[in-house]
């Protein structure tokens, strides 16, 4: 999960894009693209807030910086293991987290300073294979299944800032891209620029990697009227 670091060569970099394709997969899991490239600086929309490249483009949109094609994974053979359950591999086990009611109406979970969290999102440690650095567990992945009902009118928006891998899908589409190793980052998403039909119930898809030991971050902000939906989520027995 953890690589080496990039060589310096490659200068400074904001995250790496288009590590996966812009749809889900028919599993309902991210598609690895062999095909990443560095983002040097993020994409921003007419407010300044740094979002997703494959959004629908809108006027007052500022395109980002990217360059030198790069990946940031083993190989495509070895992709499929981070959410999915591999004999002798990895582990999988449920988990909940509780978005809470703030005064401008949007839910936050923020793993910074939520109950049963210390220093961060670490919500494995001294469990399933055990930790992967002294005290705390960093390597891992998440992934969360909801599902919301899209108004119009609602001013519906969702903002994630994390590390290291996030990819957030809307309807099966990419919204959130924050490929690859890095410090926490956030993306912003305005629902009303994804052509979405109002009254129609949308499926929400969310995948975290955390593969570097130098901090875990989860902040998820959103004023979206989410639902439960059944888990695309296979749990194993355990075994290691």
């Amino acid at each position: 999960m953890e690589r080496p670091n990039k060589p310096a060569a490659l200068g400074p970099r904001w995250v790496i894009g288009n590590l996966v394709e812009p749809t889900l997969g028919s599993d309902g899991k991210p598609v690895f693209t062999d095909n990443g490239i560095i983002v040097k600086t993020a994409w921003k929309d007419a407010a300044g807030r740094n979002i997703a490249p494959q959004l629908p483009a809108e006027v007052g949109d500022v395109p980002g910086v990217v360059t030198n094609a790069r990946n940031d994974y083993l190989d495509a053979a070895s992709f499929p293991e981070l959410f999915n359950d591999v004999l002798g591999v990895n582990l999988s086990a449920p988990l909940t987290i509780t978005f809470n009611l703030q005064a401008d109406g949007t839910y936050l979970f923020d793993a910074d300073t939520a109950p049963g969290y210390t220093g961060g999102f670490f919500p494995i440690n001294d469990q399933l294979v055990g930790n992967s650095n002294g005290s705390r567990n960093y390597h891992f992945s998440f992934e969360l299944h909801t599902q919301f009902v899209y108004d119009v009118a609602g001013s519906q928006i969702l903002e994630f800032t994390g590390d290291d891998d996030v990819w957030v899908f809307i309807d099966d589409q990419l919204v959130i891209d924050l490929g690859g190793r890095h410090s926490a980052k956030s993306m912003f998403v305005d629902l009303n620029r994804l052509g979405l039909s109002h009254g129609a119930m949308y499926r929400l898809d969310f995948f975290l990697m955390e593969r570097k030991t130098s901090g875990s971050h989860c902040k998820f902000s959103t004023n979206l009227p989410m639902e439960v939906t059944p888990s695309s989520v296979s749990i194993s027995a355990p075994y290691d």
